[in-house]
């Protein structure tokens, strides 16, 4: 898979719970296991599993205390994801102990920043075609710069 292909197939449901496993699902390759309501906890944070408001992309590619699998290209991808969605969605391979396959919604319900990214992605489905997906190039020197930031202030 070509960089490009990566970027356009941002997880663009990640905040809606179970409705954002299954377009996330939606956006995988053919035979790409997306994993909601797993009963296995191996890692206290798997829990959130349970309650669809985390998931596991191939999990068992990536599993719990597993780091380094992803090439340097998605790992770009992944940061600009979390950069631009501004903390709403948290990313397992920043956890002790790492899980890269693991994204989950990182604010309260109702919390006013998870509000504002549900919109922005719903404003990305309404949109003319020039937003969201497809239309994001995360190696854009300014949006890794502002992934970079965002990496250092979410540590």
């Amino acid at each position: 898979m070509k960089t490009g292909d990566l970027t356009r197939r941002r997880f663009a449901g990640a905040t809606v719970g179970v409705a954002g496993a299954a377009a996330l699902g939606s956006l995988l390759p053919a035979g790409q296991a997306v994993a909601v309501g797993e009963r296995r906890i191996s890692a206290e944070y798997e829990s959130n599993h349970l309650s669809g408001t985390a998931i596991a992309i191939r999990p068992r590619s990536y599993p719990v205390g597993v780091k380094g699998g992803l090439y340097p290209n998605e790992l770009v991808v992944v940061r600009d994801i979390l950069a631009e969605l501004d903390g709403v969605v948290r990313w397992g391979g920043d956890f002790t102990p790492a899980k890269e396959s693991h994204f989950e919604i990182g604010v309260k319900p109702g919390h006013p920043r998870l509000k504002g990214v549900a919109r922005k992605i719903l404003g990305w489905e309404a949109g003319p075609g020039d937003q969201g997906a497809g239309a994001t190039d995360a190696f854009d020197p300014e949006r890794r710069g502002r992934a970079r930031a965002f990496a250092r202030r979410a540590a």
